[in-house]
C-alpha cells in the first residue's frame, strides 16, 4: 500500500484514541493497523471537502473513515441508469400533463367558438351551430313558397333569397361530409352535416324544389340551378360519381344546367325540367325507367331528352308523369306499388312513357301515389299497395261541386288538395273521407312523411316527422297537428 506515512499514522493515532484501543505494531514502516481491522485502504470516495476516504475492513465487514478520523457514512449512490429512468418518467409526465392541458385548452375554445349560442343577424348567418334552432329565430323576411323535400325543408324569400333546413347529410344546403345534424344557421362554405338552417348561395330566385338529397332552384332569367347529393349524376351538372371505389360527390354550392327552364320536380336522386318551348328533360338514377328509353340501371349525369309538347311534369318517387298541352296524362318508371294505374301492380317498370288518361288538368306524381285533376273538377288516385301483383283501384275524391281544386299533392297513403276556398283538405284513402285540415292556405308541400303549408297571413306550419329537424320548430319531436313554426313579424 503506497500511502503517506505521516497521513495514515495522523489516522490511525486518531482511531486509536477515538476507539480507546491500543494498536500493535506491524513491518509495515511507521503505519498502525489497528488490531480491530484486517485491511486499510483508499476508497473511491471523497469526503465533502473532496478528500480521500478511507475504507477498513474486518470480518467482512467495510466502515469508512475520512482523513481526521470520523467515521464516514456515504450517501446511497443510485445506478446511473435507475436515476436517468427515473428523470426520463418524471420528463415524460411533465410533458404529458403540459399536452392534456394544451389539447383541453382547446377543446373548450372550440367548442365555445362553434357551439355557444350567437345572435343572429338578418344579413348574414352566423358561424357554429346550436342544436334545434327555430327557423323563426334565423330567417326574416316574406315567404313566399315553401317545399318539403325527403327529409330537409327549402324555403324562397320574397327578395329571392333562398334558406333550407333539416337533414344536411347529403342534400347540401351547406358544404357536408360527416354524418351528423345540427340547426343554427351557419356560413355556406362550412363542411357541416347536422341538422342545419342555412341560407343558400344564390339569389334572384322565383321557384324551388326538393328531392331526397338534393335540391333545385329556378331564377328569374329561367336558368336551372341544383346542388346536394350527386349519386348517379342527380345534380345533372355532368359528373357522375357513383363510380366503384369512389367518393360520392356533394355539391354544395348551386351549379348551372340549363337556361329556359319553365318548371322542375326532383325525385329520388333524378329529376324533371320542363323548359318553355315545351321539352321535357332527366337526368340521374335510372333504376326504374325513369329517365324515358334508356336501358334500366343505366344512368345519365346530363339532362336528356324525354318528349315535346309537355304543359306540366311531375316526379316522384321513382315514376314519372307528364301532362301534355293536349290534356292527356303519360306515366313512366316504376310500378311495384301500382303507380302506373294499370290493372294490377308490378315488379316490371314501364321503361317507355304511356297514355292513361285524358281530359286532365293538374298531375302529381307522389310517393307511390299517382294523382290527377280532370277538366270537370274530379280528383282521381290510384297506387299505394303495399307489394307488387296486387289490384289497383282508381278512386275518386268525395267532393261537393262547390269545391274546387287548386293543387294537390300528399304521399301514398293520403293525398292532399288545396280548394279554391283555401281549404286544405286530406284525403284518408281507407276510409274514403275528407279531413279539414286548416284555412287560409295558399301553398302546401308535402314529399314523404312531412308536410308544410304557406297561410295568406305569410306564417309557416308544419306537421309530420321530425327526426332531422326538418319541420324548423326546433326539435326532432314528431308532430301529429300542425304546429305554427314561422309567424309573421
Amino acid at each position: 500500500m503506497n500511502s503517506n506515512t505521516s497521513l495514515w499514522t495522523r489516522f490511525l493515532r486518531k482511531v486509536t484514541e477515538q476507539d480507546n484501543r491500543s494498536g500493535i505494531a506491524s513491518d509495515q514502516g511507521d503505519i498502525v493497523v489497528p488490531c480491530e481491522f484486517d485491511t486499510i485502504a483508499h476508497s473511491t470516495l471523497k469526503d465533502e471537502s473532496g478528500r480521500a476516504v478511507f475504507e477498513c475492513q474486518r470480518n467482512g465487514k467495510l466502515t469508512y473513515y475520512d482523513q481526521s478520523g470520523n467515521v464516514f457514512k456515504p450517501r446511497a449512490v443510485k445506478p446511473r441508469k435507475y436515476r436517468n429512468a427515473k428523470k426520463r418518467r418524471k420528463w415524460i409526465a411533465a410533458f404529458a400533463a403540459t399536452l392534456l392541458f394544451v389539447v383541453v385548452g382547446l377543446s373548450v375554445f372550440y367548442v365555445v367558438d362553434h357551439f355557444s349560442p350567437e345572435p343572429p343577424t338578418d344579413d348574414k348567418p352566423t358561424n357554429g351551430a346550436v342544436p334545434h334552432q327555430p327557423i323563426a329565430n334565423v330567417i326574416k323576411g316574406n315567404i313566399i313558397q315553401i317545399v318539403a323535400g325527403h327529409s330537409h325543408s327549402t324555403a324562397l324569400m320574397e327578395d329571392g333569397t333562398v334558406w333550407t333546413w333539416g337533414d344536411n347529410l347529403y342534400e347540401g344546403t351547406v358544404e357536408a361530409y360527416e354524418q351528423e345534424d345540427r340547426s343554427k344557421p351557419v356560413k355556406y362554405d362550412i363542411r357541416i352535416n347536422q341538422p342545419t338552417i342555412a341560407k343558400v348561395d344564390i339569389d334572384n330566385v322565383k321557384y324551388v324544389a326538393a328531392g331526397n338529397c338534393t335540391s333545385a332552384a329556378i331564377k328569374n332569367d329561367g336558368s336551372l340551378w341544383t346542388w346536394g347529393y350527386n349519386l348517379h349524376g342527380a345534380l345533372g351538372n355532368g359528373i357522375d360519381t357513383a363510380v366503384a371505389g369512389e367518393t360520392f360527390e356533394i355539391d354544395s354550392k348551386p351549379c348551372k344546367i340549363m337556361d329556359k327552364v319553365e318548371s322542375v320536380s326532383l325525385g329520388d336522386s333524378w329529376g324533371l325540367a320542363l323548359k318553355k318551348d315545351g321539352t321535357l328533360w332527366a337526368w340521374g338514377r335510372n333504376h326504374y325507367g325513369t329517365l324515358a328509353g334508356k336501358t334500366v340501371g343505366v344512368h345519365s349525369c346530363e339532362p336528356i331528352k324525354i318528349m315535346d309538347d309537355v304543359a306540366a311534369a311531375s316526379a316522384g318517387s321513382d315514376h314519372a308523369m307528364a301532362l301534355k298541352k293536349d290534356g292527356t296524362v303519360w306515366i313512366w318508371g316504376d310500378n311495384y306499388y301500382g303507380q302506373q294505374g294499370d290493372r294490377f301492380s308490378s315488379d316490371e317498370p314501364a321503361v317507355k312513357p304511356k297514355k292513361i288518361m285524358d281530359d286532365a288538368i293538374q298531375i302529381f306524381a307522389g310517393y307511390r301515389r299517382s294523382s290527377i285533376v280532370k277538366a270537370d273538377g274530379t280528383i282521381w288516385t290510384w297506387g299505394g299497395v303495399s307489394d307488387g301483383g296486387q289490384v289497383v283501384r282508381y278512386q275518386r275524391a268525395p267532393l261537393g261541386d262547390s269545391v274546387k281544386v287548386l293543387q294537390i299533392g300528399g304521399s301514398s297513403a293520403r293525398p292532399l288538395f288545396l280548394a279554391s276556398d283555401g281549404m286544405l283538405y286530406l284525403w284518408d284513402i281507407e276510409n274514403d273521407s275528407l279531413i279539414k285540415l286548416m284555412d287560409s292556405i295558399i301553398q302546401a308541400s308535402r314529399f314523404s312523411d312531412h308536410l308544410l303549408v304557406l297561410k295568406e297571413d305569410g306564417t309557416v306550419w308544419a306537421w309530420g316527422d321530425n327526426d332531422y329537424s326538418q319541420l324548423g320548430d326546433g326539435t326532432t319531436e314528431k308532430r301529429d297537428e300542425l304546429v305554427l313554426i314561422y309567424p309573421k313579424d
